[in-house]
């Protein structure tokens, strides 16, 4: 179902796929969830370890919506943390937080071959495979930090270019054939 949508929940449990190369981390059991509408939800161990690492933040009222649609903002907030931005830095939250989120995800390349949708559609699940794929071979970001400011007790000063995650994670193009291949 190509033209179906994705879910947040579905969305969170692909990148940790992808974080673990391509294969279904065993993440365990919940024992604290930061969110009240993750209680016993399947996607609960993805979404607590995508918030670990600040990749997800819920909705700002104590909720993360498991089942409602994300939408392309959203997926591109999701990939562009994984792929190294901080959110406090690069402007991922506020008011114009949708803004700053297609400003990169357009500059990394994450948007290529993606069609029919604007920022604030539910992404569809062949636009969304587009978009990780183009995570997969984007440059990755490594903060250089400074003592305080932006992000907790530093601040961000700049980012250098790091290996895809193609190049990191899977040791190569045929290791990210084979999990595209296993994965869909």
């Amino acid at each position: 179902d190509p033209t179906g949508i994705i879910t947040r929940g579905e969305m969170a449990k692909i990148i940790c796929v992808v974080l673990n190369k391509g294969q279904d981390p065993n993440l365990g059991t919940v024992n604290s969830n930061t969110y009240t509408d993750t209680v016993g939800h399947w996607a609960a161990p993805y979404i607590e370890y995508c918030t670990t690492l600040g990749i997800v933040a819920g909705k700002g009222d104590g909720t993360f919506a498991p089942n409602d649609t994300v939408t392309a903002s959203e997926a591109s907030k999701m990939l562009l943390v994984a792929l190294g931005y901080h959110d406090d830095d690069r402007g991922y939250n506020g008011d114009a937080w949708t803004v700053a989120v297609m400003r990169d995800a357009q500059s990394m390349g994450l948007l290529d071959g993606v069609t029919g949708q604007s920022a604030n559609d539910a992404i569809t699940r062949d636009n969304a495979a587009q978009m990780i794929f183009n995570a997969l071979f984007a440059t990755t970001k490594n903060a250089v930090m400074l003592p305080g400011g932006n992000v907790g007790a530093e601040t961000v000063a700049y980012y250098t270019d790091g290996p895809s995650l193609a190049e990191s994670r899977y040791n190569g193009l045929y290791a990210v054939t084979e999990m595209l291949t296993n994965y869909g």
